[in-house]
């Protein structure tokens, strides 16, 4: 599994497996200026918009689009309101922002078999979410019959319940993967770098 960055003498910093990607070290040389701003910048919006881990504060959100919103919102949060709208349309269409984020989708879902199930279920929950927000119980059929069973929706209310908890399985599960598929590329048993090194080229 990759770690975009790692403590190292006391400093955050990017791993060596990133600058050794031939995709993901594109995000360092494309950035001129001799600190990397910009690249840093770029390499923790792809962290926070791919990673499932736990200590991820936006893994919770079900669409990209949700995450990338609140991402940008975050790491950019002292910039005026119209360079942030720029950033987000930057973020959404840059080609290469984009490559590396399906390089990195594919690493996290071959270190995680739990992940795929995980987002999936994510999705679901949401929509489940939305149409038990919106549902309007007084509608009718064209018979002039409630539309919608109560004791149906009662159910599944009470249901979601379960849900929820499954979903927290789910990413406690996805999570453990994770760190133990991390734990694996640093002691060098595999590279998962070397199984998508060309994935997207």
């Amino acid at each position: 599994m990759l770690d975009i960055f790692e403590f190292k003498d006391g400093k955050l910093g990017l791993t060596i497996d990133v600058l050794a990607h031939p995709i993901l070290r594109k995000i360092y040389d494309r950035d001129e200026d001799t600190h990397k701003g910009e690249a840093i910048m770029q390499y923790t919006y792809l962290n926070y918009m791919c990673s499932y881990r736990k200590t991820n504060p936006f893994s919770g959100y079900p669409t990209r689009d949700e995450r990338r919103i609140k991402i940008i919102a975050s790491i950019y949060k002292n910039r005026e309101k119209e360079e942030k709208q720029e950033l987000l349309e930057f973020y959404t269409n840059d080609s290469l922002i984009n490559i590396c984020i399906g390089v990195l989708d594919h690493i996290y879902e071959t270190c995680s078999p739990s992940l795929e199930l995980y987002k999936g279920c994510l999705e679901s929950s949401k929509k489940l979410a939305t149409f038990l927000r919106e549902i309007d119980l007084t509608a009718e059929t064209k018979s002039g019959g409630l539309k919608y069973n109560p004791d149906t929706i009662a159910k599944n209310i009470k249901e979601s319940r379960y849900i929820v908890l499954a979903l927290n399985d789910l990413k406690n599960a996805v999570d453990s993967e994770l760190v133990e598929a991390s734990k694996t590329v640093k002691n060098r048993s595999i590279n998962y770098f070397e199984m998508v090194e060309n994935a997207t080229e």
